[in-house]
């Protein structure tokens, strides 16, 4: 087959382009990228693979500065800290990169085998299915009709030839099947826009001109984050329960994303756990405004890991300097809530309470 990205020609069981390092099961499970995200996370895998993790790592972070959704970033990530061993920050990212796209296969194989349950097999997916039918019974039926009108014509002819045994029979002419088509296959194909990727140094010959510029832009930007992380695990400002898992920001150090983990208590009770994550991340963003001044907005997304339902998350919100200044408490979960511009709870941990917990809408 070839490589949507370079067009070169690859095994059809490579999982990775041999020519320019573009993964080829990622780019079939996820959205388009725009051309310059691809352009980077091609050259992140491809540095990956070189095993020059650091680097591939800072090209990763790059691209989501300026897209922080980027789904092909965050399982590019996974990857990356998989093959260094840090198989728990790998599980953190292939899921956020699931929540991000849940139609992801390849995500969900990865994050499967990383939870050790030996279920490496999906479910088939609703869009392989026509008429309520699977591909694979489909082409069981074309199959099947195909040998019956062989073996009908095959037939007829016999018995015409055996009906009139004093005649010369012509040879039978070869039947020729017609051509069936699956319905899949009556759509003209899409066209794959090929995006030439950047020629890469040799192996064993880095390129310091490209690790110097990035290391020059984004150190500044790298210690606001550590500093924010750092002090939001130190000055014990959330919950022991709570730990901080990354903090990004943008290019312009304007906006950023936070992204948080709380473990529940066996038990604790519903209304308890989501009181404790509504504080804890409003606390998070006001210790993140603290450390960041030039940071107006904030988006926050908090991991819930409970001993029934696994790890998942459970809130989304984004945050306005403005909005914040003018709710400032966090004394209870209505206080804290008030604080964002927007926030929404995941309905799979609304189902699993026990009982509702009374909060403002969407």
């Amino acid at each position: 087959m070839k490589c949507d990205a370079c067009a070169a020609t690859i095994p059809d069981d490579a999982v990775f382009c041999s020519a320019c390092g573009t993964d080829v099961a990622r780019r079939s499970d996820h959205p388009a990228s725009p051309p310059e995200h691809e352009i980077a996370l091609a050259a992140a895998n491809l540095l990956r693979v070189r095993k020059r993790f650091n680097e591939a790592e800072a090209r990763c972070v790059e691209v989501l500065r300026s897209d922080p959704n980027n789904v092909h970033a965050h399982s590019l990530l996974g990857d990356i800290y998989l093959d260094q061993g840090r198989r728990e920050d790998a599980r953190q990212w292939y899921q956020l990169a699931l929540d991000l796209d849940p139609r992801s296969r390849s995500d969900r194989r990865k994050l499967l085998a990383l939870r050790g349950d030996g279920a490496t097999d999906l479910p088939p997916d609703p869009e392989d299915r026509l008429a309520g039918l699977s591909s694979l019974t489909w082409v069981r039926f074309v199959g099947l009709v195909l040998a019956v009108f062989v073996l009908g014509a095959v037939g007829s002819i016999i018995a015409r030839n055996w009906s009139r045994p004093a005649q010369r029979v012509a040879p039978a002419t070869a039947v020729v099947a017609p051509e069936l088509r699956m319905p899949s296959e009556q759509a003209p194909p899409r066209a794959v826009t090929r995006t030439q990727v950047p020629q890469q140094p040799e192996v064993g010959e880095p390129d310091q001109a490209a690790s110097s510029e990035i290391e020059a832009t984004d150190s500044a930007l790298v210690d606001i984050e550590v500093q924010i992380a750092d002090g939001l695990s130190i000055a014990g400002t959330l919950s022991p329960a709570t730990q901080v898992v990354a903090v990004m920001l943008s290019e312009s150090g304007r906006s950023g994303s936070l992204v948080l983990r709380h473990s529940a208590d066996a038990g604790a009770t519903s209304e308890q756990v989501e009181s404790q994550i509504a504080v804890d991340a409003m606390r998070a963003v006001h210790g993140a405004l603290q450390r960041a001044e030039n940071l107006s907005r904030l988006d926050v997304v908090v991991r819930l890991d409970t001993p029934t339902l696994g790890e998942y998350t459970a809130l989304r919100a984004r945050a306005d300097r403005a909005k914040v200044a003018q709710n400032t408490s966090v004394a209870d979960a209505q206080k804290a809530l008030r604080g964002f511009t927007w926030y929404v709870w995941t309905p799979a941990w609304r189902s699993y309470q026990s009982s509702g917990l009374e909060t403002p809408g969407r």
